[in-house]
């Protein structure tokens, strides 16, 4: 018991505040921080009433006892061991509260009117009377809550996460952060920047140091704080420059996907994740840049999966797909998408990928729909800072399967996804091509750096000869659904928009042509391994692109980019 005294002792003498010391306790509210503020202040008025102006304080001390009383019992039973080792002079503050709080059924007597004993002894464990005087009553003590407002709450957490010298108290004001920071994002971001920006000095600080001791949890929570802030380190683009992968939506065609990304990840020998500093996708895009960006899986395990996805999602009878239509909009059972995905990718937030410092920037494309309009809404694993403006709407307080459940309604098929008190639909009804959005994003993350490598995939797309006249109405429903889904946003008008706008040398677009129209939910495992095969072929036809975009992929950092990094991370400030 002695150290864990010694630790409460020198913190004490430092004159932090009590609030930095009792800190730890759940129960305890963030109001206290305003009525604790100054420990050496308060013993002054509770241990010497001679020196109190009572007309200017009297009142104003009131009001700080009686702000305690709501909540006193649970703040005296957590620090009543701290406190009996501290000496004379803070056991005095103990015994007043102790008193205050006992009494507090009773009608509340003017502060100047309780009688203060100057000799007290240290309240020890073994002191019965003493532990009976704070014993925390069976019901609930109604707790004073929400005077501070969320800006003062947040300045005063940020001053004490700058001034605390505790890992574990560090690490525990840090975690309340993050929760503040998830909460609201926007406004506490906004308070951050205009009143308290060196907050994010000391995040990093403390990161670096938490590096050190591979102190994981703390060194993920700051990760998850600087994210949602909008703070991006000036090392963390792996190569030359910004290398973004866009993924388009396509249904049961994510097979193509699946085969291009492994022949570029075998060309450059490195995972996907780390070969990219961006990822963004759409519908099946979105689902397979969760699995590779954000749970790092290996490709052949995404491929098990998804057939897996593909087969049981997709194997509702004839009968029973036009009477879900009927009676819900859609085809297939929505239930069984949403059951598949809680499974697989479990109660992860979106924000938590960002817990690794070299992990990718991950967008996950949705539209959102209004009785008026339609627009894009990203599911992102990072947030614009507060100067600058994305034309996107976006959040990062959402789970996994929920964007991607939301990014992949796609109408006719699935049941709208309603989150929030909005309505999703697919994202390829407005942005099946991401391209567009990534560099869009891309420019307000890192606006200082130069775009190395952009590769944007498709699922692969279908030329037909054309239809006879009188085979014009034989096309079925699926076929229109599909068109329809696939057509809106068409992939190769923006590809060719990206053609005129970007170097030939940092572009590269694969999108093979397949010998068929392969339908969203083609379910049928010969289909798929067609797919495949002339996937393959594609590459062979194709090999010089892909090896040039591999060579461009790998460009590493100059020398003169490593030490203006160094350079920046130790003589100059983040912000």
């Amino acid at each position: 018991m002695r150290p864990f005294q010694n630790v409460w002792r020198n913190m004490a003498h430092k004159k932090s505040s009590i609030y930095s010391i009792i800190r730890k306790s759940d129960k305890i509210n963030l109001n206290i921080a305003r009525y604790l503020r100054d420990s050496t202040k308060l013993s002054s008025h509770l241990i010497d009433k001679n020196d109190i102006d009572h007309k200017e304080h009297k009142s104003q001390l009131n009001g700080e006892v009686e702000a305690l009383g709501y909540n006193g019992t649970a703040i005296l039973n957590y620090i009543q061991v701290p406190f009996s080792g501290l000496g004379q002079k803070y056991s005095n503050i103990y015994n007043y509260l102790s008193t205050f709080v006992s009494s507090k059924k009773e009608p509340q007597k003017p502060l100047a009117d309780i009688p203060i004993k100057h000799e007290i002894k240290p309240i020890s464990l073994k002191d019965t009377s003493a532990q009976k005087t704070i014993l925390i009553p069976k019901k609930s003590v109604p707790c004073a809550q929400a005077e501070l407002s969320l800006e003062n709450r947040t300045v005063q957490l940020c001053d004490s996460i700058e001034k605390a010298t505790s890992i574990l108290l560090q690490s525990t004001l840090i975690s309340d952060l993050f929760k503040l920071l998830y909460q609201n994002p926007q406004d506490v971001t906004d308070i951050i920047y205009r009143r308290h920006r060196r907050i994010i000095n000391a995040l990093i600080r403390i990161r670096d140091r938490a590096y050190e001791k591979n102190d994981k949890l703390l060194y993920g929570n700051i990760n998850q704080c600087l994210a949602i802030i909008g703070y991006v380190d000036h090392d963390s683009i792996k190569h030359k420059g910004i290398n973004i992968l866009a993924l388009d939506g396509g249904g049961a065609r994510g097979f193509v996907t699946i085969e291009i990304l492994k022949n570029l990840e075998k060309l450059c020998d490195k995972p996907i994740h780390k070969i990219f500093d961006y990822i963004c996708g759409t519908s099946t895009g979105a689902v397979l840049a969760a699995l590779v960006g954000i749970y790092k899986l290996p490709l052949d395990e995404i491929e098990r999966q998804y057939k897996h996805f593909i087969k049981e999602i997709f194997s509702t009878n004839r009968a029973t797909g036009i009477g879900n239509l009927m009676m819900t909009y859609a085809y297939y059972d929505t239930k069984v998408w949403e059951n598949m995905l809680k499974e697989a990718v479990g109660d992860t937030l979106v924000i938590n990928s960002a817990k690794e410092k070299d992990s990718c920037k991950i967008a996950l494309v949705s539209n959102v729909t209004t009785p008026n309009h339609m627009r894009v809404f990203l599911f992102r694993n990072y947030s614009i800072p507060s100067y600058s403006q994305s034309h996107y709407d976006g959040t990062i307080r959402h789970r996994v399967w929920e964007a991607l459940r939301a990014s992949s309604a796609a109408p006719g098929y699935y049941e709208d996804f309603k989150l929030d008190g909005y309505v999703f639909h697919d994202g390829g009804l407005l942005a099946n091509n991401p391209t567009p959005i990534a560099l869009h994003e891309v420019k307000h993350l890192w606006p200082s750096a130069k775009t190395n490598c952009i590769v944007s995939i498709g699922n692969g797309r279908y030329k037909p000869e054309g239809y006879l006249i009188n085979k014009a109405n034989s096309i079925s429903l699926r076929q229109k659904i599909t068109r329809i889904v696939g057509g809106i946003s068409c992939t190769e008008t923006v590809h060719n928009m990206m053609l005129d706008l970007l170097p030939t040398k940092i572009y590269f677009r694969f999108n093979p042509y397949l010998s068929e129209e392969f339908h969203l939910d083609e379910n049928r495992p010969i289909k798929w391994k067609l797919m495949q095969f002339e996937t393959n072929m594609y590459m062979r036809r194709n090999k010089y692109k892909f090896e040039m975009a591999a060579k461009n992929l790998l460009v590493a950092k100059t020398p003169g980019q490593k030490f203006c990094e160094m350079f920046q991370k130790r003589y100059l400030s983040p912000i």
